[in-house]
């Protein structure tokens, strides 16, 4: 089986400016065992439009599948994180839901970090305008923000709570070098139990990992504790929301990356280990002939007894419109500038003259404080237009101007 979803994985990525932010959360593509995870349905055969309710392999309208899931406490909608269509299922879940139940819905994404929730909270009040708000978004995470735009703009549209549920860079830094003794007595305390020993879990990112070409013992471990780093930040960030005053009474939908709630061996289970509630997994499923090459991933994992979620909803493949203008540099993820570590042969900036050890420091005669400025620039522009761009190198004040 071909690989479906994208989850975030400790791998190192590096960004070209233009394309996305400059600090993007690694999430590599991962697989699913060739086992089709439902005794009834071959899943692999599933069309876009069709839905289907996995231990029955019974069809469902798209009403039905609604039905199931305002029955549940918890709605998980797995992804893959550069499907459009992915995106629209979940979006029109949210919408059924919070119409069928108006006030009483919430939404956990895996996509913004703990620390963030403060400034969740100031956007959805308000009090934090859409270049602030981008701005978080990408130092959070890495995919486009236009994937996610149209569930972030309802949300915020019908004030439904926004709740932050992953670790921070710092943690999965810390935990990844130093293993779970990187952790603060208090965040291990907060964290809880940790199941390091599920073996569906633990045999399907062995697979993963050996996919990937990072193997042996040590570096498994390393990237094994990221993703349970993860998984139970995000379950705990969940049950601590259901427990809390601000989630009494609500229901809590959590969007992510489909290997954390597929088989249920991820998020699911570490969450009702934690509260017990209700709770149902739906993950979209898009042909393997449907989704680019680039995003395919050849990947043999063990068969598992193991449902692959509750309800699987078949799309296909789509991606947003997005301007493709790109400057053509890797910026250095260390520094808060936009500091050029390389620049990609036959480049606008290779063209415009700019060097490794560059530091943009205005665009079009705008000061740069941040990389992210120089992103958000960027991304305004048209194929064809230029720009002037000042750079600071080694102490000398340079103009060059840059053809997109």
């Amino acid at each position: 089986m071909f690989v479906r979803w994208i989850a975030g994985c400790a791998l190192i990525m590096v960004c070209t400016v233009g394309c996305a932010a400059p600090h993007p959360r690694p999430h590599p593509l991962t697989a699913l065992p060739a086992y089709p995870g439902s005794p009834y349905v071959d899943l692999d055969a599933i069309t876009p439009g069709t839905i289907v309710h996995v231990p029955t392999g019974r069809s469902l309208t798209e009403a039905e599948a609604i039905d199931l899931a305002a029955k549940a406490r918890v709605i998980y909608i797995g992804e893959m994180h550069t499907n459009l269509e992915h995106h629209r299922v979940q979006l029109a879940v949210i919408q059924a839901l919070e119409k069928r139940f108006p006030g009483k819905i919430a939404v956990g994404m895996e996509m913004f970090q703990r620390p963030a929730q403060p400034q969740l909270d100031r956007w959805l009040a308000g009090k934090l305008d859409q270049r602030q708000f981008k701005k978080l978004w990408y130092d959070n995470w890495g995919e486009s923000y236009e994937y996610y735009q149209p569930i972030l703009d309802y949300l915020k549209a019908q004030r439904i709570p926004l709740v932050a549920l992953n670790a921070s860079d710092e943690q999965v830094k810390a935990v990844s070098k130093n293993g779970w003794e990187g952790l603060s007595p208090e965040e291990r305390t907060w964290l809880g139990p940790i199941d390091e020993q599920d073996p569906y879990h633990r045999r399907a990112m062995q697979a993963v990992v050996g996919g990937h070409g990072h193997g042996g013992a040590e570096n498994f471990e390393r990237f094994y504790r990221t993703m349970l780093l993860w998984d139970e930040t995000m379950a705990q960030s969940g049950a601590e929301f259901l427990r809390s005053p601000k989630g009494e009474g609500k229901k809590l939908v959590i969007l992510t990356g489909g290997f954390h709630v597929a088989y249920g061996y991820g998020i699911p289970r570490r969450l009702f280990r934690r509260a017990p509630e209700p709770y149902i997994t739906i993950l979209p499923e898009t042909p393997d002939a449907d989704i680019p090459d680039h995003y395919r991933m050849d990947v043999t994992t063990p068969e598992f007894p193991l449902y692959l979620a509750d309800v699987v909803w078949g799309t296909g493949y789509s991606e947003p419109e997005m301007k493709r203008v790109r400057l053509g540099v890797q910026l250095d993820p260390e520094q808060e500038a936009a500091v050029v570590v390389s620049v990609l042969p036959g480049s606008p900036a290779e063209k415009a003259g700019l060097k490794a050890g560059d530091r943009i420091t205005s665009f079009n005669g705008e000061a740069l404080q941040t990389s992210f400025d120089l992103v958000e620039h960027i991304r305004l522009l048209e194929p064809g237009d230029s720009a002037k761009l000042t750079l600071d190198r080694a102490g000398q004040k340079i103009e060059v101007t840059v053809t997109f």
